[in-house]
């Protein structure tokens, strides 16, 4: 559903200067296009879009469940389902609430419901290929933890529909005039007391990872805190560092994302840092750094205060890491070189 934003929400004029460029040589400017798909009905390829919230939906069915995005234009917003094969992007971190994403290929879908009162009405949603992340807003993000959007009435359809979509069953009659839209969501002014998703030390639950090629291009150049999720291509002996605790240990880290291979440098416990070369680690609350065009560093200071791990090794228990897609991600790779 679509309609203006309300007032405490995130204009066009907050939303461009809040922008931050995953590529500062490729920036983008964020265009009003959602009122004209619906009136045209035609889906402009590279339409870019914020996400403004993600929500996991149950399907009725075990095999299939579904990821329903909030994207905004800065002017009015829409509900999204981003089919099967993209669901890993949410999985893995790379598409979050306060992103963008560019989209090359989606569709416009109408869907025959009733109201409460069971009087009929159309819903309407796009369906996203594959969308890619290209920046983040960081105005959008300051307000992100506020109150959370409660599940309209028609999420149930919205998830059947999408099983339906997954499973093939992609038949549609012609699209049907669009009726009137539900209200946005209202996002509040306040900030939340909870803490930021990058900043956690408990792996059981799903975090916010961040994808290696935005390590150089972070809101911080330095000491902005991160998860990632990345493959060991490289481990050092223990050294001497002119930083406390005055030895270190440092391993480059690989992923899909990016050619660059990030240096890690572990300042904390370098001894019990070794992980083995070419497995999948997932790392908790590191700093990003200047050093080496965009590096990564776990400070001494930044030991998590109950004592608890901030590193994992094959973290095949934890449903939320792509462990299994890294690794043959990895292994592919080495069997073309």
């Amino acid at each position: 559903m679509s309609s203006a934003p309300s007032e405490t929400s995130l204009s066009l004029a907050d939303s461009q200067s809040g922008i931050v460029f995953s590529d500062p040589t490729e920036p983008f400017t964020v265009k009003p296009i959602i009122e004209d798909l619906l009136r045209t009905l035609y889906c402009i390829p590279g339409s870019i879009f914020l996400v403004e919230g993600i929500d996991y939906l149950s399907p009725i069915r075990r095999r299939y469940r579904a990821v329903r995005l909030l994207v905004s234009d800065g002017i009015s917003c829409v509900q999204a389902v981003l089919k099967g094969e993209a669901h890993g992007l949410v999985d893995s971190g790379q598409i979050y609430a306060g992103c963008y994403v560019r989209v090359h290929g989606f569709e416009l879908r109408f869907l025959d419901i009733s109201d409460r009162e069971n009087r009929p009405r159309k819903m309407v949603y796009l369906l996203l290929e594959n969308p890619i992340t290209i920046g983040w807003n960081t105005a959008y993000m300051k307000i992100l933890d506020s109150q959370k959007q409660a599940s309209p009435p028609d999420v149930a359809v919205l998830a059947e529909e999408s099983e339906r979509v997954a499973a093939g069953k992609t038949d549609k009659a012609p699209l049907p005039a669009l009726q009137a839209t539900t209200d946005r969501k209202t996002i509040a002014a306040h900030p939340s007391s909870e803490p930021l998703p990058w900043s956690t030390d408990d792996p059981t639950k799903p975090v916010k990872l961040t994808p290696l090629r935005l390590i150089p291009n972070l809101p911080y150049k330095q000491n902005w805190m991160v998860n990632v999720l990345a493959v060991v291509s490289s481990l050092s002996d223990v050294e001497p560092s002119h930083l406390p605790p005055y030895h270190q240990r440092t391993a480059r880290l690989t992923d899909p994302s990016t050619s660059k291979q990030v240096l890690l440098t572990v300042f904390v416990d370098p001894d019990d840092f070794n992980p083995s070369v070419g497995s999948v680690v997932l790392i908790l609350g590191v700093k990003n750094h200047r050093f080496d065009g965009g590096s990564l560093k776990k400070y001494a200071s930044d030991r998590p205060k109950n004592g608890a791990q901030w590193w994992f090794e094959e973290p095949m228990e934890l449903g939320w890491c792509d462990v299994a897609g890294l690794k043959a991600w990895w292994d592919s790779k080495h069997q073309k070189a």
